[in-house]
C-alpha cells in the first residue's frame, strides 16, 4: 500500500541557536495557540527569536522542515554558517522531501507542501473505497488541487490531521502561520508515534486542556478533535469537571467550536465554578480558520418565502410594490413565541423583553413604518397623561393635521408611535388605541409640551410595507411579510430572533475569554456577567439583539477588537471599581467598531456606556457611529476617553450629545480626561424643525472638573445654529485646551451669567441632597482633588476664571460661528469673559495648513503658520485616532 500523510496549513518559524522559552515570549499572551507554542517550546521542537515568537507570521519551507525533523527526534549536526542545510539534507535522506521538489527553501511554504512533508513523516495509508468518496465530497475545492497532491490531502483528512475551512475548501496554495504550524506538529506527533532518544514514545500533553465542540458532534463523545461534543453546555460542564478535579492545567482550558451555527434554547450560564486563573483563563473560541456562530434565533428558509396572497396585497397602500412583497407562514414552521411589542422609553418602559425581530445577513430589518424617512408632529394636546410608570398607563390624546393614519386597518392596537412626544431628549414608543380623523388616542403614553416641537413616526403597520427592508409580522395569523432588499436570494442568511434570555449570562465569574466568535439573534442580549473579573471579549462579532450587546460589571474586564452592531440597547455597557475608595476598575474598551446601537430602547442607551459609579475605565481607539442618541455615556471619576472616532450620533433627538456626562449631582467626580478624539458630523438633523442644543461633548447641568484636551471637532451644526457646539461644560474647573474646532457652529460653551454675589443655598430643595452626599464623599475625593473640599465655597456664576480655554485652533471655512444666541468672546468661546481664563486661541476663516482639508485629514503641516503664531499649539496625532491600523476588528479566520 502506498504510504502518504498530510497536514492542515499551520506553520512556525524557528531559528538555530535561539534559546527563548515560552515564558520569555513577548507576543503570545492571550493568543489562541499559546498552549501549543508553550508545549513545543518546552520540548525544544520550536524556538523563538529574540524573545518574540511572531505567531501570526508566515513560515518558510526550511523553517517548517526543521520543525518536522525536531518533532521526529532526528539528530542533526548544526552548521552555524548555513543553519538550514543539515535539516534539508536529513529530510532528503528520510524521504520527507525529494530533490528538486522545491524551487527554493527560503520562501513561505504552501498548504499542499506541508501536507506532503507531514504525510510522509507519519506514513499514512492511501485512502480508498467509500471513505475516499466521502472525503472527496467534503472538500469543496478538491478538483482545484493538483493531482500530485490529492492523495496526500485525502490521507490527512482521514487521519484527522487537517480540516477544511468554513466553506469546506482546502485552499491548497494558501500560506500558513507559525501558530498554525504548532497545531499541525502536535497532531503529527500524536499520529506519527515517533520515539525519543531513550526509545520511548514522545508524550503529547498538548491537547489535554482543549475541548472540541462541533454541531455534528455528540455530547456522549469525549470532546477530542476526533470525537467532539455537540453543545456549549456540555463543553462548559466538562470544563467544570477539570476545574473541580484540582488539576487545572498550565495554559488554561480552551473550548474550540468548529465552524457552523450553535442555536441556544436557553442561556449558557456561568458561575464561579466555571472560572479560570489569572494567567491561564478558560477560553471559548472558534477553531482556527473557521467561524462559529452562537445564536438565539431560528433560521428561516429562503425557499419557503412565497409571493404575497392577492387578498393581503390588496390591503397595501402602495399597489406598485405588491409584486415585490413576500410572505412566510411562521406557524407552519412551528414558531409560536413571537413576543409582543411593548411600551418603551427611558424611565417608563414596560420592562418587557423585546419582540422577535427579523435579520438578513446580520442586518436588522425595519418594521413597516410611516413616514419612511421624514417626521410628522402634533397640532394640539387633548389629554397629556404623565411621563411616569403609573402616568403612562392612563394614555393620552393628541391632534394631527394629516390623514394617513385613517387608512390603516390591520391590527390597529399593535401600531406604535415612535419618537418624541415630550422632552426632546426622551424617547417614547407608545401603542395606539384609536385612530380618528385629526386625532390619535394612545392606549399608553404621555404627550407633554416642551420648548421644541414633537416629532414622531408610526411603526408596525402592515399597509405601509412599501420600502426594501421593511417587514411586518401578524402575531394572530403567525404570518411574516417582507419587502426584501436587492440581492435577497437562496444565499441570504435569514434569522428570526427567538431566545428571550442572554446568550451567555453569569455572576461571580473570573478569568474567562470569549474570542473569535459570532454571537447574534437574541431578543435579550449576548453577554451579561455581573461580579466579573478579568473577562475578555476579543475579536468577536456581536449583533442583532433586543437589549445590550455586552454587559460587564466588575474589574479588569476588556472588550477589544470586536464588531458590535444592530443592538437593541447599549453596545458595550461596562462598570466597576471601588467608588467609595476611588480604586480603579481596570476595565478597558479598546479598538471596537460599534454602530446602530439603541435600536429599540432609543434614548439613554449608547454605543459605549461607562456605568453608574464606575471608576477608572479606559475607552480608546473605538469607532462609534449611527446612534439615535449618544455615542458614549459616562458616569463616575478617573476615566480616560481617547483616540476614538465618533460621528453620526444624536440622529433622532435634540438636547443630547455625542459624549454625554451628568456630574452636576456629583461634583466630587473628577479626572475624566477626554483627549485626542475625532468627533464630527452631527447636529444637522431636521425633525419638523432644525436640530438644536447638541454638543460633541457635554457635562450636563453645570457639570464640573472635565478635561477636554487635543480633540478634533469637525462639521458640527450649520449656519447660525441654535445651541450646537463642540463642548458644553457650564460649571467650574473645566479645562478645554489644545483642541481644533473645524466648521463647528460653536466651540466651548460655559456659563453666560456672571454674578459675583451668587452663593450656594445648601438648604434649598435642589441642593441639599447633593450637599449631603458631598459631605460623605468630599474627605476621600479631596485627597486627590483638593478643590473638591472647597466646592460649595465657589458658585459657578461667581467664580472668576474658574474654567480654562487655551491654545485652541478655531477654523470656520464653510460657515462662521453662530451668533444666534449671542456673539462669541474675542477668544472664540461662548461664556461670560469673567468666568473663563482664555489665551493663545487662534481664529481663522481659511485653511491653516491641513494636510487635506477637503479629504478630511486634519493633521496640521509642520510648516503651518499657526505654529509660528502660537508655538504652544499642540501637534495632534490625528493619523492614529480611530481603529488601530495593525489590529483586525471582528472575527479573525
Amino acid at each position: 500500500m502506498k504510504k502518504i500523510a498530510i497536514m492542515l496549513a499551520t506553520i512556525i518559524f524557528i531559528q538555530l541557536g535561539a534559546t527563548s522559552v515560552f515564558a520569555d515570549y513577548t507576543d503570545v499572551s492571550g493568543h489562541w495557540a499559546l498552549r501549543f507554542i508553550n508545549e513545543l517550546t518546552d520540548k525544544k521542537i520550536v524556538e523563538g527569536d529574540n524573545l518574540a515568537f511572531r505567531p501570526d507570521s508566515n513560515v518558510n519551507v526550511d523553517e517548517f522542515i526543521k520543525m518536522v525533523i525536531a518533532a521526529m527526534d532526528i539528530e542533526v549536526t548544526p552548521q552555524p554558517q548555513n543553519w538550514s542545510a543539515p535539516y534539508i539534507e536529513k529530510a532528503l535522506q528520510k524521504q520527507l522531501i525529494y530533490k528538486d521538489e522545491f524551487d527554493k527553501y527560503n520562501r513561505p511554504i504552501k498548504r499542499c507542501e506541508i501536507a506532503k512533508i507531514c504525510v510522509r513523516a507519519i506514513g499514512a495509508d492511501e485512502v480508498s473505497g467509500n471513505e475516499r468518496n466521502e472525503l472527496i465530497s467534503r472538500i469543496s475545492d478538491y478538483y482545484d488541487i493538483y493531482n500530485k497532491d490529492k492523495e496526500y490531502v485525502l490521507a490527512a483528512y482521514s487521519k484527522h490531521l487537517l480540516y477544511g475551512y468554513e466553506d469546506n475548501s482546502f485552499r491548497s496554495e494558501r500560506y500558513t502561520t507559525r501558530a498554525e504550524a504548532c497545531v499541525i506538529i502536535s497532531r503529527m506527533i500524536k499520529v506519527g508515534n515517533f520515539t525519543d532518544n531513550n526509545g520511548g514514545i514522545i508524550d503529547n500533553p498538548i491537547l489535554k486542556n482543549i475541548i472540541y465542540v462541533a454541531n455534528t458532534g455528540n455530547d456522549e463523545n469525549d470532546g477530542t478533535i476526533d470525537s467532539p461534543l455537540k453543545t456549549l453546555e456540555k463543553a462548559r460542564d466538562k470544563v467544570r469537571e477539570i476545574i473541580s478535579s484540582g488539576n487545572y492545567p498550565d495554559g488554561g482550558i480552551t473550548v474550540y467550536l468548529r465552524g457552523g451555527d450553535y442555536v441556544l434554547d436557553k442561556s449558557l450560564e456561568l458561575g464561579s465554578n466555571d472560572s479560570g486563573t489569572e494567567n491561564n483563563p478558560v477560553t471559548y473560541s472558534s477553531y482556527p480558520g473557521e467561524v462559529a456562530r452562537i445564536t438565539g434565533g431560528t433560521k428561516l428558509p429562503y425557499n419557503e418565502f412565497k409571493k404575497i396572497s392577492s387578498d393581503m396585497a390588496s390591503k397595501l397602500l402602495d399597489k406598485t410594490v405588491s409584486d415585490k412583497v413576500l410572505e412566510l407562514d411562521l406557524g407552519k414552521m412551528g414558531i409560536e413565541d413571537l413576543g409582543q411589542l411593548s411600551r418603551r422609553g427611558y424611565g417608563i418602559s414596560a420592562d418587557v423583553i423585546p419582540q422577535a425581530e427579523l435579520y438578513i445577513d446580520s442586518d436588522r430589518m425595519q418594521l413597516a413604518r410611516w413616514p419612511n424617512s421624514d417626521w410628522v408632529g402634533t397640532t394640539d394636546i387633548v389629554r397629556s397623561g404623565a411621563r411616569s410608570k403609573k402616568g403612562v398607563l392612563e394614555g393620552a390624546v393628541y391632534k394631527i393635521d394629516y390623514d394617513r393614519p385613517t387608512k390603516w386597518k390591520t391590527n390597529i392596537n399593535e401600531i406604535y408611535t415612535s419618537g418624541v412626544l415630550g422632552p426632546n431628549y426622551f424617547y417614547g414608543y407608545f401603542p395606539i388605541e384609536k385612530i380618528e380623523p385629526g386625532q390619535i388616542t394612545l392606549k399608553e403614553g404621555s404627550v407633554t409640551s416642551y420648548y421644541s416641537k414633537h416629532f414622531i413616526r408610526y411603526e408596525n403597520i402592515f399597509e405601509e410595507l412599501d420600502q426594501p427592508g421593511e417587514y411586518y409580522i401578524d402575531r394572530n395569523t403567525k404570518m411574516l411579510y417582507l419587502y426584501p432588499k436587492d440581492g435577497f436570494n437562496e444565499n441570504s442568511d435569514i434569522w428570526l430572533s427567538q431566545l428571550s434570555e442572554n446568550l451567555i449570562s453569569g455572576t461571580n465569574v473570573s478569568n474567562v475569554t470569549f474570542k473569535n466568535l459570532k454571537m447574534e439573534s437574541s431578543r435579550a442580549g449576548v453577554i451579561r456577567i455581573k461580579d466579573a473579573k478579568n473577562i475578555m471579549v476579543e475579536n468577536c462579532e456581536i449583533a442583532d439583539t433586543g437589549t445590550n450587546g455586552v454587559y460587564l460589571s466588575g474589574t479588569e474586564c476588556t472588550v477589544k477588537n470586536s464588531l458590535i452592531h444592530d443592538i437593541g440597547s447599549t453596545g458595550i455597557s461596562i462598570s466597576g471599581g471601588d467608588y467609595d475608595n476611588i480604586i480603579s476598575s481596570g476595565n478597558v474598551v479598546e479598538n471596537n467598531h460599534i454602530y446602530k446601537a439603541a435600536q429599540i430602547e432609543r434614548s439613554y442607551q449608547a454605543g459605549i456606556l461607562v456605568g453608574y459609579r464606575s471608576v477608572g475605565t479606559t475607552v480608546s481607539h473605538n469607532e462609534v457611529h449611527d446612534m439615535p442618541h449618544s455615542a458614549v455615556i459616562i458616569y463616575g471619576p478617573n476615566h480616560t476617553i481617547e483616540y476614538n472616532n465618533i460621528y453620526d450620533a444624536v440622529k433622532e433627538f435634540h438636547d443630547m450629545d455625542a459624549i454625554y456626562m451628568n456630574v452636576y449631582q456629583y461634583p466630587w467626580e473628577r479626572n475624566v480626561v477626554i483627549r485626542r478624539n475625532f468627533i464630527h458630523d452631527l447636529g444637522q438633523q431636521t425633525f419638523t424643525e432644525k436640530q438644536m442644543n447638541v454638543a460633541g461633548i457635554r457635562t450636563d447641568n453645570n457639570g464640573n472638573g472635565l478635561q477636554v484636551l487635543e480633540n478634533v471637532f469637525y462639521n458640527i451644526g450649520y449656519q447660525n445654529a441654535n445651541g450646537i457646539r463642540g463642548v458644553c461644560a457650564q460649571g467650574i474647573d473645566n479645562v478645554v485646551n489644545g483642541n481644533i474646532f473645524i466648521d463647528t457652529s460653536g466651540t466651548y460653551e460655559g456659563s453666560h451669567t456672571y454674578n459675583p454675589d451668587a452663593k450656594w443655598d445648601v438648604q434649598s430643595d435642589s441642593v441639599k441632597g447633593i450637599y449631603a452626599q458631598w459631605q460623605i464623599y468630599s474627605p476621600k475625593y479631596s485627597e486627590s482633588n483638593p478643590e473638591v473640599a472647597d466646592f460649595f465655597k465657589h458658585h459657578f456664576a461667581a467664580y472668576e476664571n474658574a474654567n480654562k480655554f487655551n491654545n485652541n485652533l478655531i477654523v470656520n471655512i464653510k460657515f462662521p460661528l453662530s451668533t444666534l444666541n449671542g456673539n462669541p468672546a474675542s477668544q472664540g468661546f461662548f461664556a461670560n469673559d469673567r468666568l473663563v481664563e482664555a489665551a493663545g486661541n487662534i481664529i481663522t476663516k481659511s485653511d491653516p495648513g491641513f494636510v487635506n482639508y477637503s479629504g478630511g485629514d486634519f493633521t496640521i503641516k509642520e510648516d503651518s503658520s499657526v505654529y509660528k503664531e502660537n508655538p504652544d499649539l499642540p501637534k495632534i496625532d490625528f493619523e492614529n485616532i480611530g481603529l488601530l491600523k495593525d489590529e483586525s476588528v471582528g472575527v479573525k479566520k
